[in-house]
């Protein structure tokens, strides 16, 4: 989540923090610029490379960390290249008017979340164990916070981007929120590809079908799969069958070798932090035994929420890839 300072800590000159970032479990760090915020000026200083600099900028990533006690920032050079330049870390009033005015909400939402999460933990721990006691600093904190907001940045040169923050809050014992750490992703060709193939899916499932493709449509909230008549017949299915069937049973039609790499592979695609696209082979076992090669592809349609990213759809064709040579098999 990115850095939201309050009145105080935007009034802060304490010293910036020295750690590197960590996101995911995975220390990544970057050359950063420092942000001594004094009456909402910023100051700079550029700390010294890190190791890993390449490796960060390599995988599209930029680096945050943001002392929230304190008040000092500190972003990585790709960070600021993502939002479009910035000299130095921005402060709150420079980040929302780079951020697109309707999503703005969605980034403070996730720093009003942490202070609920911290309440209901304060709240279950006194609950369980009485009053922490008067030194608050000998009780446990709440655990960290993940966060993962996608959301639009309108560039100086009037370009709309679609931006990925990916972090986690960290807490004192008594529950105040003490760190905001993550990483930022420029994800604006993975969300245009998104679209394009949804609307294609949604305009063209009878070309589709002429084609000898299936359009399936898996809601995610409720493991259910609709598909169509090109569909049941790509799995020998007959044209009564009903439209819409439990996850669980459409695996069943498949190969049991690959069954396991399919459910591996739709839980990579419906994670959050990934692109939320599935394209693979596998086989299918149809009512009179035959064994057929498929090939799928789909992509996951995500909702916010206060308590992060879910997946709520995936949208995608079917084609029957039996007869084209060496047609590829799930592995």
């Amino acid at each position: 989540m990115l850095p939201l300072p309050t009145d105080r800590a935007a009034q802060s000159d304490a010293a910036p923090p020295r750690s590197p970032a960590k996101a995911g479990g995975r220390a990544i760090t970057d050359t950063f610029r420092r942000d001594r915020m004094n009456d909402g000026r910023a100051k700079t200083a550029v700390a010294p490379p890190e190791a890993s600099h390449d490796a960060v900028v390599a995988a599209g990533m930029g680096v945050y960390d943001f002392d929230l006690m304190a008040g000092a920032t500190a972003w990585s050079a790709h960070a600021l290249k993502i939002y479009g330049g910035f000299d130095a870390p921005p402060t709150t009033v420079q980040l929302r008017a780079r951020v697109h005015p309707l999503d703005w909400p969605k980034l403070y939402a996730a720093r009003l979340d942490a202070d609920r999460h911290a309440a209901r933990f304060l709240a279950e721990r006194t609950s369980a164990a009485g009053a922490p006691g008067d030194d608050p600093a000998s009780a446990v904190a709440p655990p960290p916070l993940s966060t993962d907001v996608l959301h639009r940045i309108i560039r100086p040169d009037g370009a709309l981007r679609w931006v990925r923050a990916t972090g986690e809050y960290q807490f004192s014992p008594d529950g105040t929120p003490r760190r905001s750490v993550g990483v930022l992703r420029d994800v604006t060709e993975e969300m245009s590809e998104r679209a394009r193939l949804a609307a294609e899916i949604e305009r063209g499932r009878g070309a589709l079908a002429a084609a000898g493709l299936g359009t399936f449509d898996f809601d995610a909230r409720t493991d259910a799969v609709r598909w169509d008549g090109a569909t049941k017949r790509i799995f020998g299915l007959p044209d009564d069958t009903p439209d819409e069937r439990p996850l669980a049973e459409v695996l069943e039609l498949f190969h049991p070798e690959d069954r396991e790499p399919i459910c591996v592979a739709i839980g990579r695609s419906l994670s959050p932090h990934t692109g939320g696209r599935y394209e693979a082979n596998h086989r299918i076992v149809r009512p009179d035994g035959a064994v057929r090669h498929v090939a799928w592809r789909s992509i996951v349609e995500f909702a916010e929420g206060f308590d992060g990213r879910h997946p709520i759809r995936s949208v995608g064709t079917v084609e029957d890839v039996t007869d084209r040579p060496n047609a590829p098999v799930a592995e």
